[in-house]
């Protein structure tokens, strides 16, 4: 490619190529998540060295070792990655009332509105349909939920479980109260 760059021929070949190593790239990558997910049925509940290795790996991953605060200067202790938060919060959000201004009606106006239809299909209840579409439209290699079943779980079990995962959505729409076991949402809040 580099001696003949205008070379049509060439260029539909290198990017031939590059096509099957992408694919082969995301099948290996593939394979190797396979075989991991196989070993760790095989051995991940075992309370083995296996088991508490995977552990800390978890762990590692989910810990901020470092960070580049919105200054610039780059964080490794944990009261500087505590301080680059709240700085990247602070200028996100502001830090006093007087720093924020109110919203101009005429300036809302100007964008899409939601009209009465829309506020009317907005408040109709939720159909066993619709959660069940949702659910299915769910990548299956997402990561699972607190409970440790991701989507794949429930779309092959779905005969099973429908029924009682359509009635704890609705129930969450109708009474706008969520187990706390279902909710594994995190929020960051760093203590003055």
């Amino acid at each position: 490619m580099q001696s003949f760059p205008a070379d049509p021929i060439i260029s539909h070949y290198e990017h031939d190529i590059s096509e099957k190593l992408k694919g082969l790239k995301k099948a290996y990558g593939s394979l190797l998540s396979q075989r991991e997910k196989i070993r760790w049925l095989k051995y991940g509940d075992e309370n083995s060295k296996y088991f508490h290795q995977a552990i800390k790996v978890q762990q590692y991953r989910k810990k901020i070792v470092e960070i580049k605060g919105v200054d610039g200067k780059v964080r490794s202790t944990q009261q500087g990655i505590e301080e680059a938060f709240e700085l990247f919060y602070q200028e996100l959000l502001g830090n006093k009332v007087a720093e924020r201004s109110n919203v101009h009606s005429n300036i809302v106006q100007m964008g899409p509105i939601v009209t009465q239809d829309h506020a009317r299909n907005l408040l109709q209840e939720v159909t066993d349909a619709e959660i069940k579409k949702t659910i299915f439209s769910i990548p299956g290699n997402k990561a699972p939920g607190p409970d440790g079943f991701n989507s794949t779980f429930f779309k092959s079990a779905w005969n099973e479980v429908g029924l009682e995962v359509c009635e704890a959505i609705k129930d969450f729409f109708r009474t706008g109260v969520m187990l706390k076991e279902l909710n594994s949402t995190k929020l960051t809040l760093i203590p003055k």
